[in-house]
């Protein structure tokens, strides 16, 4: 039986406004040094900068239980004079990190996880295994939207939780409410299981780069950017969730991948942080009616730069779902923002139903590895006042398979492309396919 160690009885006192973070990680690395252990967050308001978790932790907040991620910036620093496993600024930074662009060049990301501000976050994990982040019922990491002008985007504060080379890690049953960016920032980590877990407010849910060997189930998001975000993963099993968000429901790239069984919802509870003014933003003010609330797709394939991407990405199936009031059905883009660095070989939807779509399917892929979509068993019905919107547009794809295929909505439903490719259509609504030089940008 693991030994608890609880944050009170290393000095950490809830409902204060002073910074925890000292006792709970105090407690955090009592349990490291006796080789591990079980450090318990019991009901009470904790106001904390970042807190590093080590192996063999369980991380557990009680039922009432709130990590308050503090508004100075400066609060997520003192990682970097950790004693017990120091990282060396100087060592680990990598001369090739673009620090202007905050992407990680070339799959080298340890100089900037420690050297770059985009990476602070309320809990922080780095190179560790056998992590567990548990929450009972009402325990909460709560980021209040902390407000950094120097963030990305000009605005965005610490993530929620950010891992980077772990293995072995369980997150479930707490909520992430209003993180300064991402609630799940996980880079290069393997054998991931998240389940149970509500987020509300912030940016993306829960974003992997990288990883191997993901499940995601049972999980609530409402989120004011992607629900569920990553690229250049392998094996990785989301379902059972609802996914309620004012971008993409599912923003992701990687190979055998398996999507079942989830409902995604527009418009979305609550708004995009990035059509608040910059007044707004600089004061943590929540989203209103008035900011951003539709959802782009249910799925936007993602491939972008960060990480080498050295095998097709591919074997996607996304089945048993319901999508309700999205903007387009699906997304494939490559060549434009942040889908550049390799494209998608296939994708199968099946047993799918999409409701009240604006916008076309879109299908540009790469010339070098075009994609086949597959669509069975599948109805997408039109949003009312897009009747002569166009169903598709598409380029350098290799085929588009529809079986049992129901379209509505369309007075006239068609396929665009500037290429010809393979079309076979089986017990399917009838679709017109037509050549065109250019693509009607009022639809892209």
């Amino acid at each position: 039986m693991k030994q608890i160690y609880n944050v009170l009885d290393y000095g950490a006192v809830p409902g204060t406004d002073a910074l925890q973070t000292a006792g709970i990680q105090a407690a955090v690395d009592a349990a490291y040094l006796a080789g591990g252990g079980e450090v318990v967050v019991p009901a009470g308001v904790f106001i904390t900068g970042t807190i590093k978790l080590r192996s063999n932790i369980v991380f557990r907040m009680l039922s009432g239980a709130v990590l308050s991620g503090s508004t100075n910036l400066e609060d997520y620093t003192h990682f970097l004079e950790d004693k017990l496993e120091p990282i060396d600024p100087d060592l680990e930074f990598d001369e090739d990190y673009d620090s202007d662009r905050v992407v990680l060049e070339k799959d080298k990301m340890v100089g900037a996880f420690v050297r770059h501000r985009w990476y602070d976050a309320i809990l922080k994990v780095y190179r560790a295994e056998n992590v567990k982040i548990l929450g009972e019922k009402d325990s909460v990491i709560c980021g209040n939207d902390v407000y950094n002008p120097d963030g990305e985007e000009g605005y965005r504060g610490p993530h929620a939780i950010q891992m980077t080379y772990c293995k072995n890690v369980e997150f479930g049953g707490y909520t992430v409410k209003d993180s300064g960016n991402w609630a799940h920032t996980i880079f290069k980590c393997d054998n991931l299981y998240a389940h149970d877990l509500t987020v509300l407010g912030g940016h993306d849910g829960f974003h992997t780069r990288a990883c191997k060997n993901v499940l995601i189930e049972n999980c609530e998001f409402r989120t004011g950017d992607d629900c569920i975000a990553g690229f250049a993963n392998e094996n990785v099993v989301i379902k059972n969730c609802y996914l309620d968000c004012a971008c993409s429901a599912l923003r992701y790239g990687g190979t055998d991948i398996l999507i079942d069984n989830c409902r995604t919802h527009a418009p979305s509870t609550y708004g995009f942080r990035g059509s608040l003014s910059n007044a707004e933003k600089a004061a943590s003010a929540p989203t209103n009616e008035t900011h951003r609330h539709t959802q782009h797709t249910p799925f936007l394939y993602f491939c972008d730069f960060p990480v080498e991407i050295k095998k097709p990405q591919g074997n996607i199936v996304v089945q048993n779902c319901v999508f309700e009031n999205p903007n387009s059905f699906f997304r494939l883009r490559f060549g434009q923002q942040w889908c550049k660095n390799r494209s998608l070989v296939d994708i199968t939807f099946r047993n799918c139903k999409c409701t009240g779509v604006s916008l076309p399917i879109d299908l540009y892929c790469d010339e070098k590895e075009p994609c086949t979509l597959k669509l069975i068993d599948v109805e997408i019905s039109a949003r009312e006042g897009f009747e002569d919107a166009p169903f598709m547009h598409a380029e350098h794809f290799k085929q588009i398979y529809f079986d049992n295929v129901t379209v509505t909505g369309y007075s006239h439903p068609t396929i665009l492309s500037k290429t010809e490719g393979e079309v076979i259509m089986k017990n399917s609504t009838e679709i017109d396919f037509r050549l065109t030089d250019v693509l009607q940008d009022k639809y892209v």
